[in-house]
């Protein structure tokens, strides 16, 4: 059972199995927290929802991050808004230990494209990045992760 709780502080904290676990996504320039945001326990290969809020720069971010050893990929469902303006994507990300590929499909925009994306491996984690063209621009993902 998932249940999603709003908590001060922009915090949503998901409870899977009596487990809560958080990430923290930063700003890849200035690694200053942008906000806390949910992330399944460790192991687990079911959907993940997650919200997250670019800081008040257009500067890549950081979204997402996963262990590279234990999962071979990821999809994504993204749905960013800034007021009247969204954009809902997909996104199959798949590594090979080295190298990230990022494929964007399925993009529908209302005005502008709010976001670009890619991937790259730092340390032990794969991440996908993300580049606002808005700043402030809000996000919800459903995640699921591909084991390896």
């Amino acid at each position: 059972m998932t249940s999603t709780l709003s908590m001060p502080s922009d915090t949503i904290l998901t409870v899977q199995s009596d487990i809560i676990s958080t990430i923290v996504s930063s700003d890849i320039n200035t690694s200053s927290t942008i906000v806390s945001a949910t992330q399944g326990p460790p192991g687990a290969a079911v959907n993940d929802v997650f919200a997250f809020t670019a800081d008040s720069t257009t500067n890549q971010q950081v979204i997402d991050t996963f262990a590279y050893t234990a999962y071979g990929g990821a999809k994504y469902i993204i749905y960013a808004t800034v007021g009247a303006t969204r954009q809902v994507c997909e996104i199959l990300l798949l590594h090979d230990g080295v190298n990230v590929n990022v494929v964007e499909y399925a993009n529908i925009v209302t005005s502008i494209p709010l976001c670009t994306f890619v991937g790259d491996i730092l340390n032990a984690n794969v991440r996908l990045l993300i580049t606002p063209t808005v700043i402030s621009t809000n996000f919800k993902i459903i995640r699921t992760l591909l084991p390896s």
